[in-house]
């Protein structure tokens, strides 16, 4: 891109340099793992000399380190934000707006453009679809975009694990903990968990970016100080946004090492009472999100945004998440291999499905917030970019 925009002509030797020395240590890399892969002999080394080998994986790291410093310079962009305290502005006559939808499509460019019916249902496509140059949008659609990945895979893979390897949730090592069937049992094992593991990954980046746009809203509003809820409402985001990375030990801690079907006295009780931990951290991350986000609205005294049926639903969701995470706990605490854990069953899997269903109706139940309106735009003039850096 740098070589082709001829009005800048920011391309030096280095880059060039810079480019054949990155390019040809990882495709020596490359062409050297594959080939002790494909000739390796048990009791025979590789073929390949070894030093040649560690030379070339010190200058790719370099590279990667370099990576900033060693590329031509490239225009930057300018991101203005703003908060709206009053209702979005309303769109043209021809592109109107269901009242479910989260953002204004205003711009014509597009990552791409997903069919219109899933953009108001889902906010995963809600964000694949958004206007690039100017959007108007709520920070709690990344939030519920993260509820969809997460209620998705756990669909999926529990479809996926029953019609291929039933065993895995007949057979699960921590049914004899919990005393019965869990909805999370089908994801746990591959080749479900490989799925689980690379589409959960998303989160990682949803959520962060909520944490962002939550903090950045509250600033441009109280940018003298938080207040004690906007404090509360940057703690949750950004535990969301650590658990979020924290969750991916998920498949590592406790399915390793624990294969369906095995006997009782090699089940690991310190290991799955950790992998309940790192479950639970995340579900409890989201729900405080959840009730930041009501109790900015109902601190709101300029406009009256939370009602009945939003105190009703935190109420519930608080409550499934607790229930829930007490009976597991309880469970893991008290096993015993000569006896069955005694919480039952029917309140474990209401409480399941009660926490389920507030994650995929968060959106709706919810209180309103005040949406972010924000602007980019490509700055050519060199003279601007000192005021961008600032």
């Amino acid at each position: 891109e740098a070589a082709e925009d001829r009005s800048r002509d920011n391309v030096a030797k280095r880059h060039t340099v810079f480019i054949i020395v990155y390019g040809c240590t990882t495709g020596y890399l490359a062409f050297v793992y594959l080939v002790n892969w494909l000739t390796y002999e048990k009791g025979s080394p590789p073929t390949v000399f070894p030093l040649l080998t560690q030379v070339a994986d010190v200058v790719f790291l370099a590279s990667a380190l370099c990576i900033t410093s060693s590329l031509p310079e490239e225009l930057p962009l300018k991101v203005t934000t703003e908060v709206l305290d009053g209702p979005p502005p309303t769109p043209p006559p021809q592109e109107r707006l269901c009242q479910s939808s989260w953002a204004i499509e205003r711009a014509v460019s597009h990552v791409c453009t997903c069919p219109r019916g899933l953009t108001e249902r889902f906010a995963i496509f809600k964000l694949l679809s958004q206007p690039l140059e100017e959007r108007v949008f709520y920070p709690s659609v990344y939030l519920s975009a993260s509820h969809e990945v997460f209620v998705g895979t756990l669909v999926f893979t529990w479809a996926w694990t029953w019609n291929l390897r039933p065993d895995q949730i007949l057979d699960h090592p921590a049914r004899p903990l919990m005393g019965s069937y869990s909805p999370f049992f089908g994801w746990d094992y591959a080749p479900a968990s490989w799925f689980s593991v690379v589409v959960c990954s998303m989160n990682v980046l949803l959520t962060w970016r909520y944490s962002l746009l939550q903090q950045t809203r509250s600033i441009i509003r109280n940018p003298e100080g938080r207040t004690v809820v906007q404090q509360f409402s940057k703690f949750s985001a950004i535990l969301l946004a650590l658990s979020s990375n924290v969750w991916q030990l998920l498949w590592v801690i406790g399915p390793v090492g624990q294969e369906p079907g095995q006997p009782l006295d090699k089940l690991d009780v310190n290991k799955w009472f950790l992998h309940t931990g790192i479950f639970f951290t995340y579900a409890a991350a989201s729900y405080l999100c959840a009730l930041a986000n009501y109790l900015e609205a109902a601190e709101d005294r300029s406009q009256s945004k939370a009602f009945v049926r939003h105190t009703a639903f935190v109420i519930v969701y608080g409550c499934s998440l607790a229930c829930w995470a007490f009976v597991c706990f309880c469970n893991l605490a008290m096993y015993d291999e000569d006896m069955p854990p005694n919480s039952r069953t029917l309140f474990k899997h209401t409480a399941e499905v009660a926490w389920i269903a507030c994650m995929c109706s968060a959106s709706s139940f919810l209180p309103v917030e005040s949406p972010l309106q924000v602007n980019a735009e490509v700055v050519t003039d060199l003279e601007q970019v000192e005021f961008v850096t600032e």
